[in-house]
């Protein structure tokens, strides 16, 4: 079974396995969240914690909405400074890191970190041997 694209969004197996193995990097992970390129959630791994919880639904839907739409412009420039891996945005309570997937995003939120990048690669890694295990099947 293949990933879910803009022409058959729908949630599914894999996009639950990926959300499942990504959360399970790193203990400080708060949220995991599959996003297409329209800023449609199409899967979740969502951990305990009331910050994530206390954003409203319409505050989430623009979260996602606004991180997919970040995504698309970033994009945009891939063929002259080289392509875009990942985002990191770092808040005052949370680390954000966004990372550009065939069809849309994944979008992880984690707890504040001292060094982040590690982390990223760990997930990038992660999502890049997920996409080529897909591919294979």
């Amino acid at each position: 079974m293949a990933f879910a694209t803009p022409l058959n969004p729908e949630p599914s197996e894999e996009f639950s396995r990926m959300c499942e193995i990504i959360s399970s990097l790193d203990e400080s992970m708060l949220l995991v969240v599959f996003i297409n390129r329209y800023g449609r959630v199409l899967d979740t791994s969502l951990r305990d914690d009331g910050l994530i919880k206390s954003l409203l639904e319409e505050e989430s839907r623009m979260l996602f909405m606004q991180r997919a739409l970040q995504n698309m412009m970033l994009t945009d420039f891939n063929s002259k400074p080289g392509r875009f891996n990942y985002l990191i945005i770092v808040r005052d309570s949370t680390t954000e890191f966004v990372f550009p997937t065939i069809g849309g995003i994944v979008l992880v939120i984690s707890s504040l970190m001292d060094n982040v990048q590690p982390l990223a690669e760990k997930i990038a890694r992660a999502i890049s041997l997920e996409f080529e295990t897909q591919t294979l099947r």
